[in-house]
């Protein structure tokens, strides 16, 4: 048998009745019990008429009087009946003789016949004005028609020859009617207690003697209560006068309230400022003062949001204050949560892309990366498009480098810069286009510090042509220079989109009508030149591959409304001064004089295709100037990278941020918030989460000075107010909304934390304080809404809330609870050393535990083990009517047990580790078919509804309200059929089996489940089973 097997202590077991002074009165006697005692007195007591003659005795004066009746009635020992009972079944056992054992089961039930009816007549003559006697009436026909039906069955059977009566008496039959009979008799005595009360305190018609007699007994209960205070005397002798032990006072409550302040007010609301709060249940004016000075001012909270990770993704809340402080409890990070990713965002003049078959290749950090890892977006001309055509391959066959590429086709629409309105969903402010990248996994990317950029454009055709003598639409063919070329004419090309990209490479490819090359006929017989309104230089001798060298310094997305053009002049001996004139005069001749002969060839272009690349390698971790922007987008903004390296944000599975926004706030100013919360809903199996406050300035996390801030919440598992003194901070920022003060609140794992009620500007708390010196304390809490003004008028208050109800008051010691402490204390010396010093101190010093189970040499944090020495492990169980455990019951909050740690650690040796606990949470699963009753017109499915609620009830009574939370014991299979077949519409049950599983703290299956062979038994010694609707059930 383990040590451990104990269900610990509960708050009723502290009580040792022998300390109540009731447990032994002088005088237990009531008014009822001497009422009994004359009407047998009174039958020895002789009576003497006027004349002094002896007449009876005063018997008829108190038994027939109606209260008589009914407490006789209500006192009439069916116990002992049925003892008489079992005393005659003996006696027939006993006897061998036939007759005589009918004779004494005969008159057992002759006796009560007997009794019965002397009963029956003193009811009948019952004052009609008693409502009970109706009643009384009622329910005694319905017991003698049961004790007529036995004996009846006792007369037919008796008389029959081969009558076996100690057969008969083991006849279900007859056992049935028989404990049918005792269970009316019962009702009926139970009904006449239930009339008792009434005959004694409201009954006017008693006759006058009686009344008298009641009267004295009246005066009699004064004496006797004076009489039986002696045993409280004696206690309270011991305790408060020997042992000097005082009650413990009242503990005052407290309250917060929030100050709305006039316009532009900022005033110190100085300590102590009263502020009333009606009357306490005694009529005594209530007065709340205020704790400490307090600087109101005009700081407001502008935005609450939040954002946590949960499976290797980010979600975030973005709107929590149109619900901040509604009344309504709600979970900060899971309430209208989103999914949101961080991503990058490369702001590029490259991605200015209008026309044609578009490509895209990227690389990040000379490393191979996977187009199928990330999503690609873009600015398109009339939203954002989601670029699906990508692939990863090698830009050259002979390289091992692997390239994202992205297609964009010709029949896409341009993309163009980023336009807010336009592209709304990107949240950056840039002239360029955006291309945005999303990492589909936490661990697709984790940093960037270089990115590998180049675009390759097919079949541009947004640009304009002109020669020297008017516009040109290159889709037609054309004279580039002339009809009459000659060295020096040629056309000009401008495209905005290609100047604006330095070192962009232009490939033309110009088909001429030439039988031979007719796309590289022109290549070698024309110069190219920069242009722009300087004037124009050498730029390439080669047309079928240009370099833009312009340096764009200003960039307009406008079509081709930059200066800068290509001016493309032709350059060959045949076309040098007037020889294509000479040569084609000359010719003309000869083909006129009819001769063979050929025109000079006066170059025509067919066709004309513009395909141009550019590239750019962008170094973050450098300080060089690069024409791209690289922005990093998170949840509710963005951050751009001016240098240093790209980091994707690390946060651990659960790990979450809240995010507070104050306007008005500037630096040195004081700021007091008040964080409501639900209380107990942290859920108490995880340890206590770390919490980090920090600033946001200028895009930067700084964390608050040590000194500078106060926080009451304990990790955020009890409400309590904030105060900071605000840092200097810039707020020109990207990250959140700019020129507002931003609390960052780091929570390491968001389960462990309590839900939100509000959080509230401009808080002050108060306390109860006796300002009338009345000797006013604490007896109730006081209500929200009720404190709504100030005592004295202060200047700049506009408004008072009190948007809670007081907390934290406890009121004074009761003496029953003076003398258990007393006791307690006289035992342990406020030193846990024991199981039971441990157990009595806890539930003394929290009240809100209802049960606590202490496990010496016991184990239970990071490994289980029942033989580590030093080890003490706490298991509290909570008050189901405990304010603390609206979600997880009976489960005490993690705030609680935390506090439950730092109190053991004073009174403990320092020697003792000490770990607090919740219970292990265990399921257990039933898996049988049943057969129902039938019923016409019930639904079957209601049936196993109601099982499913008894069988919970059976294994987790703490569930359903009920008085006790005991820690979960072996269950032995048949008790469960039992309570299954048991069940009026259950016929019988088949392939009965059970399945056990062990939760983790979340709730959740741990391990492989446990099938046991014929009894449940709890993995642990502090197994609390928790009610499951998966239990399978089977209809046959």
């Amino acid at each position: 048998m383990s040590i451990h097997q104990s269900n610990g202590t509960t708050q009723r077991e502290r009580l040792q009745p022998a300390l109540l002074p009731d447990f032994f009165l002088v005088d237990e006697r009531t008014a009822e019990d001497y009422i009994l005692f004359v009407q047998k007195l009174s039958q020895y007591v002789k009576y003497y008429d006027e004349n002094n003659t002896e007449d009876g005795s005063w018997t008829a004066f108190f038994e027939s009087e109606s209260t008589s009746v009914i407490i006789s009635i209500a006192h009439w020992n069916i116990d002992f009946l049925q003892n008489k009972y079992r005393t005659a079944e003996k006696e027939i056992d006993l006897s061998t003789n036939r007759d005589h054992q009918i004779q004494i089961l005969k008159y057992y039930f002759l006796e009560c016949t007997e009794k019965l009816i002397s009963i029956s007549k003193k009811i009948q003559g019952l004052d009609d004005q008693i409502t009970a006697k109706e009643n009384l009436i009622g329910s005694l026909l319905i017991v003698v028609s049961q004790l007529q039906n036995i004996t009846a069955d006792i007369n037919i059977k008796s008389s029959e020859t081969n009558f076996e009566i100690r057969n008969f008496l083991k006849n279900p039959f007859y056992t049935r009617k028989l404990h049918q009979f005792f269970g009316f008799l019962s009702s009926w005595k139970e009904f006449a207690k239930s009339a008792v009360d009434r005959q004694l305190s409201s009954y006017d018609s008693h006759h006058p003697h009686y009344a008298l007699f009641l009267s004295f007994l009246k005066l009699l209960d004064l004496a006797k209560d004076q009489l039986n205070t002696f045993t409280k005397k004696h206690l309270d002798f011991y305790y408060k006068d020997v042992i000097l032990t005082e009650h413990k006072s009242a503990q005052p409550d407290m309250v917060y309230l929030t100050i709305e302040p006039q316009k532009t007010a900022t005033f110190l609301l100085p300590a102590n400022t009263l502020f009333p709060a009606g009357k306490n249940t005694a009529g005594e004016n209530k007065y709340y003062g205020s704790i400490n000075d307090q600087v109101i001012n005009q700081i407001r909270l502008h935005q609450f949001s939040s954002m946590y990770a949960e499976s290797e993704k980010f979600y975030k809340s973005e709107n929590l204050i149109k619900i901040n402080g509604t009344g309504e409890s709600f979970d900060v990070f899971r309430r209208d949560r989103q999914a949101c990713r961080e991503d990058i965002l490369i702001a590029s003049p490259l991605l200015f892309l209008q026309s044609g078959t578009r490509t895209v290749y990227l690389r990040f950090n000379h490393q191979n990366f996977s187009h199928s890892d990330f999503e690609f977006y873009i600015t398109g001309e009339e939203k954002i498009i989601q670029l699906k055509n990508t692939f990863t391959e090698k830009k050259t066959g002979s390289s091992s480098d692997l390239f994202i590429k992205i297609e964009i086709p010709d029949t896409e629409k341009a993309i163009i810069p980023f336009d807010p309105e336009i592209h709304s969903e990107i949240k950056i402010k840039t002239v360029f286009p955006v291309l945005q990248i999303i990492p589909k996994h936490k661990n697709s990317i984790n940093s960037v510090h270089e990115i590998d950029l180049e675009i390759q454009v097919e079949n541009f055709t947004t640009y304009e042509i002109e020669s020297d003598f008017g516009s040109i639409d290159p889709a037609k063919p054309f004279y580039p220079f002339s009809e009459f070329p000659k060295n020096g004419n040629g056309f000009t090309l401008k495209s905005g989109e290609f100047f604006m990209k330095n070192n962009a490479v232009a490939h033309f490819v110009a088909e001429t009508d030439k039988d031979i090359n007719p796309s590289l006929w022109l290549n070698d017989k024309v110069k190219v030149y920069q242009q722009d309104n300087t004037g124009k230089e050498d730029h390439s001798e080669t047309f079928s591959a240009v370099t833009n060298h312009f340096l764009v310094s200003n960039y307009s997305f406008s079509e081709n409304s930059s200066s800068e053009k290509l001016r493309i002049e032709l350059f060959h001996p045949d076309y040098s001064g007037e020889k294509y004139l000479q040569d084609f005069v000359a010719a003309s001749k000869i083909i006129a004089d009819g001769s063979t002969g050929a025109l000079p060839y006066k170059p025509r272009i067919k066709s004309f295709i513009f395909n141009y690349s550019a590239k750019e390698k962008i170094n973050l971790a450098s300080d060089s100037d690069f024409q791209t922007e690289i922005f990093i987008g998170q949840p509710f903004g963005y951050q751009k990278i001016v240098s240093g390296n790209l980091k994707f944000s690390k946060v651990d599975n659960f790990h979450g941020f809240i995010y507070l926004a104050f306007g008005s706030s500037r630096p040195k100013d004081s700021l007091s918030f008040l964080i409501q919360l639900e209380e107990g809903t942290a859920n108490p199996q995880l340890p206590p989460a770390k919490i980090e406050w920090e600033f946001l300035s200028e895009n930067k996390w700084e964390k608050f000075a040590a000194n500078s801030f106060a926080d009451e919440t304990h990790s955020i598992t009890q409400s309590g107010i904030a105060s900071f003194t605000v840092p200097d901070f810039n707020a020109k920022n990207t990250l959140l909304a700019e020129n507002l003060f931003w609390i960052r609140i780091s929570v390491s794992d968001v389960r462990a934390v309590c839900r939100f009620l509000g959080i509230h500007h401009q808080a002050v708390k108060t306390k109860l304080i006796d300002f009338e010196k009345k000797g006013s304390v604490f007896t109730e809490i006081t209500p929200k809404g009720t404190i709504s003004k100030s005592y004295k008028a202060v200047n700049g208050i506009k408004k008072i809330n009190q948007p809670y109800s007081s907390f934290g008051g406890r009121v004074q010691e009761k003496d029953e609870n003076l003398y258990t402490r007393t006791s307690e204390r006289l035992k342990h010396k406020n030193r846990a050393v024991t199981s039971w010093d441990y157990e009595h101190i806890l539930l003394q010093h929290f009240p809100e535990i209802y049960r606590v189970k202490t496990l010496t040499h016991y184990r239970y944090d990071t490994e289980i083990s029942s033989v580590s020495a030093g080890f003490v492990t706490i298991i509290p169980v909570a008050k189901l009517s405990s304010n603390e455990v609206i979600h997880w019951r009976p489960l005490l909050s993690l705030n609680k047990m935390l506090q439950i740690k730092d109190f053991l650690a004073e009174i403990t040796s320092p020697h003792a580790r000490i770990i607090v606990k919740p219970p292990q949470a265990e399921r257990v699963q039933l898996n049988f078919k049943v057969k129902y009753h039938q019923n016409a017109g019930t639904d079957s499915t209601v049936y196993k509804q109601e099982l499913i609620k008894t069988i919970n009830e059976f294994l987790s009574p703490w569930a359903f309200d009920h008085q006790d939370t005991d820690f979960a014991q072996n269950i032995e299979f048949s008790s469960l059929i039992k309570l299954i077949d048991n069940q009026y519409y259950v016929e019988y049950l088949t392939d009965f089996s059970v399945t056990q599983y062990v939760l983790d703290e979340n709730y959740e299956v741990k391990g492989n489940p446990v099938k046991n062979a014929d009894k449940v038994s709890p993995r642990t010694d502090f197994t609390l089973f928790i009610p499951t609707e998966n239990h399978q059930i089977l209809e046959i």
